[in-house]
Parts: C-alpha cells; sequence; structure tokens
C-alpha cells in the first residue's frame, strides 16, 4: 500500500526524489533484484553462524564476533586486490556470477560443517570461501548499478536505490530464515535441545545456499559487455627522424 502511494505520489511530482525511468533501465533492475537476493542469503548467513557458534558450540558473545574477522580479511583481501583485476579481464557478469556462485558454494561448505559433535574448525573452510566469493561479488553488484545506464545526474540515486535493494533483501532473508528455523523445532521448548536447533540451522542454511544460486542466475540477466580491446602498437617505420641539430662552422 505505501509502495504504491509512493509510485503514484513520484509519478505527480515535478522534481521526484527516484525518477520513475530509472525503473526502464534493464541493468538496473536486474542488478537491484540480484542484490536483494544475494543479500537475502549473506545477511541470513551471519544468524545462522551466530547461533550455530553461541548456542551449539557454546562461544561467548565476543568470540562468536570474532570468528567472523577471517571472512572479513579474506573478503577484504579478495575485494581490493583481485576483484579489479577479474572485472578488468573478465567483465561485470562474468565476475558476478562466479563470485555468487563461490559464496554458494562457501555456504553450502558451512551448512554441511554444523553438527553436533562439530567445531569452529569444520566450518572454517566454508567460511574462508564464503568470505572470497562475496568479496568477488558484492563489489560487482555496485559496479552493476554504476554501469547500467543511468544518467551521470541520476547515479547517486542508482546507488541509493542499490542500496536500499540490500537492506530489503536483509531485512526478508533474515525473517525468512528465522522463520525455517523456528518451524523446524517442532515445539521444542524456549531451550531446544542441540540436535532439534542443528537441524533447524541446516535447512535454514540449504535454503540460503538455494538462494545464492538463484542470485548467480539473476546476475546472468545483465548485458555481456565487450572486453576491451588491447591498443595498437605503434607505427614506427613512418617516424621522422629526429632534426639535424649540428651547427655549421663557417669558413675562414
Amino acid at each position: 500500500m505505501l509502495l504504491a502511494v509512493f509510485v503514484l505520489v513520484e509519478k505527480a511530482t515535478a522534481d521526484p526524489l527516484v525518477p520513475l525511468q530509472l525503473f526502464k533501465l534493464r541493468g538496473l533492475n536486474v542488478a537491484m533484484l540480484a542484490m536483494i537476493v544475494f543479500q537475502a542469503s549473506l545477511g541470513g548467513t551471519y544468524y545462522l553462524l551466530t547461533t550455530y557458534l553461541q548456542d551449539v558450540l557454546g562461544y561467548s558473545p565476543l568470540a562468536a564476533g570474532l570468528a567472523f574477522l577471517p571472512p572479513t580479511v579474506v573478503s577484504m583481501a579478495v575485494s581490493m586486490k583481485l576483484n579489479a583485476k577479474a572485472l578488468g579481464k573478465y567483465g561485470v557478469r562474468t565476475t558476478l556470477f562466479w563470485g555468487t556462485v563461490v559464496t554458494g558454494v562457501g555456504l553450502a561448505a558451512i551448512v554441511a560443517g554444523m553438527t553436533t559433535d562439530g567445531s569452529y574448525w569444520t566450518v572454517l573452510p566454508g567460511i574462508v570461501i564464503w568470505g572470497a566469493g562475496g568479496g568477488f561479488a558484492f563489489p560487482s553488484l555496485f559496479v552493476a548499478v554504476a554501469a547500467s545506464g543511468a544518467a551521470p545526474a541520476q547515479q547517486g540515486v542508482a546507488s541509493a536505490l542499490a542500496s536500499t535493494s540490500r537492506q530489503i533483501g536483509g531485512a526478508v532473508g533474515l525473517a525468512a530464515l528465522v522463520a525455517v528455523v523456528t518451524a523446524s523445532l517442532h515445539g521444542s521448548g524456549a531451550v531446544p535441545p542441540a540436535s532439534d536447533l542443528i537441524g533447524g540451522l541446516r535447512t535454514a542454511g540449504w535454503v540460503a545456499v538455494v538462494a545464492a544460486f538463484v542470485g548467480a542466475v539473476i546476475g546472468l540477466g545483465l548485458k555481456k559487455q565487450p572486453r576491451p580491446s588491447a591498443a595498437p602498437a605503434p607505427d614506427t617505420s613512418r617516424r621522422p627522424s629526429p632534426p639535424n641539430d649540428r651547427r655549421r662552422t663557417p669558413h675562414p
């Protein structure tokens, strides 16, 4: 209802906050949809991991927070050192697709490592892979928004729409995964046994894995951009000879 009212107000305004013609851009629509699905999977994973570390493995809140340091460092290193090279070599669509696929693979490894007798080391490989995939996928989503064809004066609005899509995806994804976990407990009480909780976390985790792969497929809807061609080598066969700087000495 509120969304419909917002559209009507923006349509009747001479200087709208969000120009509705932006939604005619295919690249922006695909990027926002991919952002929603990707963030739904990514944001829900933090909840799954935090619940597993604290309620199953008995980690303190501080220890559970520090457990997210490795994927953060890996994601930062990949985004700063490798993502730009991948974008330049393979383009936005390919980099986004494989980055999201790697994120889904890492999440699948995390879910597989969640067991009642497991430990942080059983989920750490998946966490590292998950962080590396995010280092490729997340910056590529915003690059896709920047390359969506929005006019220079509307780039800020397009970026704001992408950020809003990110927040919506995180909220919807978290609510959905919490609902899946809760439905899997079957009234186990205020403090469910670890076996029931693991079952709910794993079920929600596989839902998040499917969402990640769906986000990768959505990213394929972006237009494939041509690779930059190498600049031709300069023709040195017709290069003019340097001027003769020798000074003539007068004859005596």
